[in-house]
């Protein structure tokens, strides 16, 4: 198969013949990307090497490797908006860089939490269904796949998630339910699961 390097003049390079079709099928339904609900780097202004913490308060902080806690005067120069709501978060760095075994591990934040620079805010709600229910997203091979096509470092910023489709949150997503939708073909589907193992 003979194809221009970038995809549909994206500046995206796909480095699989097979993931073409699927691709096409996917953005055929026009859907934005799932990156532009997610943070940029260091969504609350706050380093990984934060040494402020308290062992109590009323703001839980995601660390890194550790929880702790800033109380309420504490001033946050950025997104303060999100701090009460629900969230989810994911590590700004993520495994070996192998997409095809680096499964995303998030975390749900409930309300009055931030974090530090080791994570980013995958996405944030006011209600904690609507963030179980993109929990639920990242744990397909569907997602997987899609973040694979453009994650080849451990680096996990919003940029890699920009060919996975936002959906609906309103309810929960199985790869099944995400391969009805975009009608994949068995072989589309056999392909896609041949790209991701299995989270143990």
């Amino acid at each position: 198969m003979v194809r221009k390097l970038l995809f549909e003049n994206t500046g995206i390079f796909i480095r699989y013949n097979d993931a073409i079709p699927i691709i096409k099928k996917i953005r055929a339904f026009n859907e934005i990307s799932l990156k532009t609900i997610i943070s940029s780097q260091n969504p609350f202004k706050l380093p990984t090497n934060f040494n402020g913490l308290l062992e109590k308060g009323s703001i839980k902080i995601y660390a890194n490797k550790k929880i702790g806690y800033l109380n309420s005067d504490f001033i946050f120069e950025k997104n303060t908006n999100l701090i009460n709501k629900w969230k989810v978060l994911t590590p700004k760095a993520i495994g070996s860089g192998d997409s095809k075994t680096d499964w995303v591990k998030p975390i749900l934040a409930e309300k009055n939490t931030a974090c530090t620079e080791t994570y980013v805010v995958l996405g944030a709600f006011n209600s904690k269904e609507k963030a179980e229910n993109l929990i639920s997203y990242t744990q397909t091979r569907f997602f997987h796949f899609l973040l694979t096509l453009k994650k080849n470092t451990q680096d996990a910023l919003a940029k890699v998630y920009e060919l996975i489709p936002l959906q609906d949150f309103n309810e929960s997503w199985t790869d099944e339910k995400l391969y009805k939708k975009y009608q994949l073909t068995s072989e589309e589907i056999e392909f896609i699961e041949s790209m991701i193992r299995p989270m143990e």
